[in-house]
């Protein structure tokens, strides 16, 4: 497929997700990367631009620009949303789309459906802290707070770089979404073991691996829940905003960007107002990574990884799309979509 310097390729969902089949462990493999030039200096993501609606409680969408360095570079921006009810209108809670633009000229030269990339940069970026800071090597149990399609890719992703998984216990406040959760995890995963929970204690003392991806929009994770988990349970806290800043304070916290984790009202934000600094947090992963070393200060203490969620690996991940696509022919030119120059001479 040939495209002229007018055009953009523009990738639907099915495209995407065709893309992507298979290609998992390269996923973790292009976040630990990113991660890692990151850290090196070799990024620039700026705050995360949010927009709200008066009266539309935690209905949002967020624009996140970044650009990568390195020997590909790479520049763009997603724009996500978020609204809780859309499941109640037979819609995904989150839609998005995601822009690559030229780095020579400027101008877009992809246009794809971005929420599966969202979801599954955001399962890699979760199952490589996993790999990272989880204790057990060959973990059999977890724990998933939250049914959403997020943490069914969660689930998916550990099952395919944790092939010793074989049981997982879930909890979701609509416990319809449990049940449509349960249910869609037996038909896609053989031979895993799947349990609803009644509470959050029982929830945490199943598992010493824990993943957190609600819609929670205020901390409601207390010292006292922690305290039924299996003493250095690692809490893969995608969602940001559920542990109280007490949990905070008490865990190792490890996160991908603490200037970007430690604002807008997220669990960390909370326990850095509480306390005046931000001694509590541990470290970046990406640090972790690149240096091959990780050492938990206190073998009893919970370890929490905090991802706010950085742009870079949009870009990564949309980009393995793009090239994946052009390798089998998908996707769709949009012929003429800039106009053409203006000869003022």
């Amino acid at each position: 497929m040939s495209l002229e310097r007018e055009d953009v390729l523009f990738l639907n969902a099915s495209e995407v997700e065709a893309a992507l089949s298979g290609q998992e462990l390269e996923l973790v493999r292009l976040v630990r990367r990113a991660y890692e030039q990151h850290v090196a200096g070799m990024s620039v993501v700026p705050h995360s631009t949010l927009l709200r609606f008066p009266g539309r409680g935690s209905d949002r969408i967020m624009a996140l620009p970044a650009w990568l360095g390195g020997d590909s570079e790479l520049a763009g921006i997603k724009w996500v949303s978020s609204v809780p009810s859309n499941p109640s209108r037979g819609l995904e809670r989150a839609s998005a789309v995601i822009v690559l633009n030229d780095i020579e000229t400027g101008r877009a030269r992809v246009l794809m459906e971005g929420s599966l990339v969202n979801a599954r940069r955001t399962a890699a970026s979760a199952v490589l802290a996993a790999q990272v800071l989880h204790d057990e090597k060959s973990p059999q149990r977890v724990a998933l707070l939250g049914c959403g399609r997020i943490q069914l890719e969660i689930l998916h992703f550990l099952r395919i770089v944790f092939p010793s998984l074989r049981r997982a216990a879930v909890l979701d406040i609509d416990r319809g979404a449990a049940d449509r959760f349960a249910r869609t995890v037996t038909e896609l995963h053989d031979g895993l073991d799947l349990t609803i929970k009644d509470s959050l204690d029982e929830l945490f003392a199943s598992a010493p691996l824990i993943s957190i991806a609600t819609t929670a929009p205020a901390p409601y994770i207390g010292l006292d829940v922690l305290a039924a988990a299996p003493p250095g349970a690692t809490l893969l806290h995608v969602s940001l905003r559920d542990l109280a800043p007490e949990v905070v304070l008490t865990a190792q916290n490890v996160v991908d960007d603490v200037a970007h984790v430690c604002r807008a009202e997220t669990s960390l934000h909370l326990a850095e107002q509480q306390v005046g600094h931000r001694g509590f947090v541990h470290g970046a992963l990406g640090d972790m990574t690149a240096a091959g070393r990780w050492e938990r200060s206190d073998p009893g203490r919970a370890v929490v990884f905090s991802p706010f969620g950085l742009g870079i690996l949009d870009l990564v991940v949309a980009d393995l799309v793009c090239r994946r696509a052009q390798e089998r022919g998908l996707g769709t030119p949009l012929r003429g979509f800039f106009p053409s120059p203006i000869n003022l001479a």
